[in-house]
C-alpha cells in the first residue's frame, strides 16, 4: 500500500488498554505472517508464561475465521492507527461477555451477514482467555 493510499483509509487511534493493543498486534501479525508465526508465540510465552497456550490457540482460531472474511481489512503491523474493521473488532471484544446482543449487532454489521455464531464464539473465547490472564480487552 502506498503512503497516499494509506492516508486515504479511514482510521482510528490504537486502543489504550494493554489487552486491546495485544489483540490488535496479534491479529495483524497472524494476518500478515500466518498462524505459525514463531515470533507471536514467543511474545505470548513472555507475556503469559506457562498459561500462554489457550490464549494463543483461540487467537489463532479467530485469525483463521477472519481470514475467510474478505470485508475485514487489517493494517500493516507497523501502522500506528487502526482501520475501521480493526476498531470494530476491538469494540466487539470489549463488549463481550457483558453485552452479547450489542456485540452480535456490531459483528453482523461488520461481516454483512446474519450467520455470525462461529465468529462470535471465537471472539468470546478470545475475550475470556485474555481476561482470565489479567489482560482484559477494553480495560
Amino acid at each position: 500500500m502506498t503512503l497516499l493510499a494509506d492516508l486515504a483509509v479511514p482510521s482510528r487511534p490504537l486502543p489504550r488498554d494493554a489487552g486491546g493493543r495485544l489483540l490488535l498486534a496479534s491479529l495483524r501479525t497472524l494476518r500478515w505472517y500466518g498462524i505459525e508465526d514463531a515470533g507471536l508465540a514467543q511474545r505470548f510465552i513472555m507475556l503469559f508464561g506457562r498459561d500462554f497456550r489457550r490464549v494463543l490457540f483461540v487467537t489463532r482460531m479467530l485469525a483463521e475465521k477472519l481470514a475467510e472474511q474478505p470485508g475485514v481489512k487489517f493494517g500493516t503491523c507497523r501502522r500506528t492507527r487502526m482501520t475501521e474493521s480493526e476498531a470494530t473488532l476491538i469494540a466487539i471484544a470489549t463488549r463481550l461477555p457483558n453485552n452479547v446482543p450489542a456485540a452480535r449487532l456490531l459483528l453482523a454489521d461488520l461481516l454483512g451477514t446474519r450467520q455470525i455464531d462461529g465468529m462470535l464464539a471465537s471472539l468470546y473465547a478470545v475475550s475470556e482467555a485474555f481476561a482470565a490472564l489479567d489482560k482484559p480487552i477494553g480495560g
